[in-house]
């Protein structure tokens, strides 16, 4: 029963990584926009590169994001500090994203 618990977590996991970067990617057409307001709380008279690429940069965090759960369910799924490395990273992002 507890292993069903863990793997049915892990699933759950899955969904929501999902969840979370296809939700960031179909924001993909206002990320100018976030970098342009980022550059300018931080000051900047024009964005830099870094800035300009930044929602491009979470993107690639959050797709591996999904693919760790996605392996932390095929193959990981004895490791309890994993699920919660995985449910707190889930978390961080879903608040950012929400915001």
């Amino acid at each position: 029963m507890n292993m069903i618990k863990k793997s049915l977590w892990n699933a759950i996991c899955v969904l929501w990584a999902m969840a979370v970067a296809l939700f960031w990617f179909a924001m993909r057409v206002i990320w100018s926009g976030i970098s342009k307001v980022i550059s300018e709380v931080l000051g900047a008279d024009e964005p830099t590169a870094f800035m300009l690429n930044l929602p491009l940069y979470i993107n690639v965090i959050l797709w591996g994001i999904f693919a760790f759960a996605v392996v932390s369910l095929i193959w990981l799924n004895r490791k309890k500090w994993l699920r919660i490395v995985l449910t707190v990273l889930l978390g961080i992002f879903t608040i950012a994203s929400a915001v």
